[in-house]
């Protein structure tokens, strides 16, 4: 039996004989606030509460965790504990705080016409500095003992979770993929 884990993935990736299946783990270490949860399950159609109205009721924003050192600090705290607990072999790194591009958030891009004002950040911006040095934390936490994956969300995944979570207009969003 293989006891390096990381040995187990690579094999498996090489195609080789494992002995045992591995596994691993993702989780969201952000969790929506009850009150909220409760508004939105009674949401029916698109919201008519602008985002910054839901940046004020939530505590942290969620789209916005380069802004928030709970969402960080949680996240982070989040996968180490579970790390050591399951010690899986192999880790999905979570990227919650992070499920936005900034200027789709800041902007709030909920139309076609509303695509022109998604412009590229530099690599000095906060969304993504945020997300390296979680990167980089962790998988210096996970010592090469594991595989580490993180998920860089394509820009249509990006919009689809503004518009889901936060516009909640999912038809309006399908519609704009059909028709544009």
């Amino acid at each position: 039996m293989i006891d390096d884990r990381r040995q187990l993935m690579l094999d498996l990736l090489d195609g080789k004989p494992v002995s045992r299946v591995p596994v691993g783990f993702w989780w969201h270490y952000y969790s929506v606030p009850a009150p909220l949860q409760y508004i939105q399950s009674k949401m029916k159609g698109p919201s008519k509460v602008p985002p910054e109205v839901i940046w004020k009721l939530l505590p942290n924003n969620p789209f916005k965790g380069y802004d928030s050192p709970k969402i960080f600090a949680n996240n982070l705290a989040g996968h180490k504990r579970d790390y050591a607990a399951l010690k899986p072999d192999f880790v999905k790194i979570m990227s919650d705080g992070f499920f936005s591009h900034p200027s789709i958030v800041d902007n709030k891009v909920s139309s076609v016409e509303d695509l022109s004002t998604i412009k590229r950040i530099e690599p000095s911006h906060p969304w993504i500095r945020k997300q390296v040095e979680l990167v980089k934390n962790l998988v210096e936490f996970y010592n090469n003992e594991v595989m580490a994956f993180y998920t860089v969300f394509a820009p249509i995944q990006q919009f689809r979770l503004f518009i889901e979570y936060i516009i909640k207009d999912v038809d309006g969003f399908q519609t704009m993929l059909l028709e544009h």
